[in-house]
């Protein structure tokens, strides 16, 4: 089975399973962590435009809230109220990369579990449940990283996963109340009504949340597509990691440009240029070693 297949049929496996037990009890605690990114990237969104954060909060019924002070910086609110869904989604599918490339999957571990633990400790209060959750969730992260390549991959491709089926799923609640997300809120703004003085939302409020909201979700899907695309395609696989040598380390794309078995004559010609059978020029040990034996016979 190639790379690409075994990424693409984990992948599947790993999301179908997500699916069948996404109500289940012990998928609460999960859920309760993707919606605390989700918090957590309204925060450093915040941050980067030189806003202030006050309070990042989580509830137990898969909600939140982070109450935040944007600065004045032009468009700085937009940014910092779309960050929620938009950065999950990136999120996520960084996180499905890095595991299936296997690049750099302890730093990425350590980074991911260090950021939420000083955000939480910083904006949520203690003994709350965002406190709990931050806590937990990054002190077992950060020791997922020291588990080895194999098992940190396989940490980092779970966690992409969940986070960006969340990300996905979490869009349905602007089918049903687009005025109370993170849409609303952005439309409520940008037509200057003041969400206080209406009993329902007007018109123009929720016709701008909708296009807000597809706007969001076609970017979120787009965003993990990219991701997912770019992880399958890619060489290395977290658990088979064929080597791009033949048996007889000569590059595969070599043998095809030269079908057949190699003759002594084709070897002295790359040797004698201080080339490898791959093109890549020998050190200068081997160069001066081929030149002796050259000379003896």
């Amino acid at each position: 089975m190639s790379s690409r297949s075994f990424q693409f049929i984990l992948f599947l496996s790993l999301l179908l399973s997500l699916i069948s037990f996404w109500d289940h009890p012990l998928m609460a605690s999960v859920k309760e962590f993707v919606v605390l990114i989700h918090e957590i990237c309204h925060a450093v969104a915040a941050l980067l435009t030189g806003g202030d954060v006050k309070n990042i909060a989580i509830h137990g019924d898969e909600s939140g809230e982070t109450v935040t002070l944007p600065s004045t910086l032009r468009g700085s609110f937009l940014f910092v109220v779309s960050a929620g869904y938009l950065g999950t989604s990136l999120i996520g599918g960084v996180l499905l990369y890095k595991g299936f490339t296997g690049r750099n999957t302890k730093t990425t571990l350590i980074l991911l579990a260090i950021l939420v633990f000083l955000l939480t400790m910083k904006y949520s209060n203690v003994g709350e449940f965002a406190y709990t959750v931050g806590v937990a969730w990054s002190l077992g992260i950060f020791f997922a990283g020291f588990l080895g390549k194999h098992l940190s991959s396989i940490a980092l491709v779970f966690l992409g996963t969940t986070i960006s089926l969340y990300s996905i799923y979490d869009l349905s609640d602007f089918a049903r109340h687009v005025h109370q997300t993170d849409a609303g809120i952005l439309a409520y703004w940008l037509t200057g009504y003041n969400v206080n003085l209406h009993d329902k939302p007007p018109a123009s409020v929720l016709i701008l949340g909708y296009l807000v909201a597809i706007t969001w979700s076609l970017i979120s899907i787009g965003t993990i597509y990219s991701f997912v695309m770019r992880s399958i395609s890619h060489g290395d696989g977290i658990m088979h990691e064929p080597s791009s040598q033949s048996p007889s380390g000569i590059d595969p794309n070599f043998q095809e440009m030269f079908p057949g078995e190699l003759t002594p004559e084709v070897v002295d010609w790359f040797l004698a240029r201080g080339l490898d059978l791959n093109g890549r020029p020998l050190t200068g040990e081997l160069v001066d070693g081929f030149q002796k034996d050259s000379e003896m016979t």
